[in-house]
């Protein structure tokens, strides 16, 4: 994943196929395959918000173009998105259910904190 920041304050994500369908499936689980509490307090994004980035990131894998635009709330919901997903699932059903090996998706939630944490000091 590649985080730049163009001339609108957008941010351009490049997202490899795996980080593509992790994000998405992870998207998939929160908006329709668990129940989530409080749902935009938990995902920081309204569930319709998030249905609609769903559809954004699953558009992307359809194009040539790896690169999306995001704003820095919506790299945060995919964040959390990702870690409800985790969390909800375990170990046992993630890969199973989002296509991802658990440990991988971790990595990239990781990485993920990561950038946003460095969006966030400049």
């Amino acid at each position: 994943m590649r985080v730049e920041q163009n001339e609108n304050r957008f941010l351009v994500v490049s997202f490899s196929p795996e980080e593509r369908l992790c994000f998405s499936g992870a998207l998939n689980e929160v908006c329709n395959g668990f129940q989530v509490a409080d749902f935009e307090r938990q995902i920081g994004i309204s569930r319709e918000g998030a249905k609609q980035l769903h559809t954004e990131l699953k558009k992307q894998s359809s194009s040539d173009s790896p690169r999306i635009e995001l704003t820095v709330p919506q790299l945060a919901a995919l964040r959390n998105a990702l870690t409800e997903t985790l969390r909800e699932l375990g170990i046992e059903e993630f890969e199973t259910r989002v296509g991802i090996p658990f440990e991988d998706a971790r990595k990239l939630e990781r990485h993920i904190v990561h950038a946003i944490e460095l969006l966030r000091t400049r």
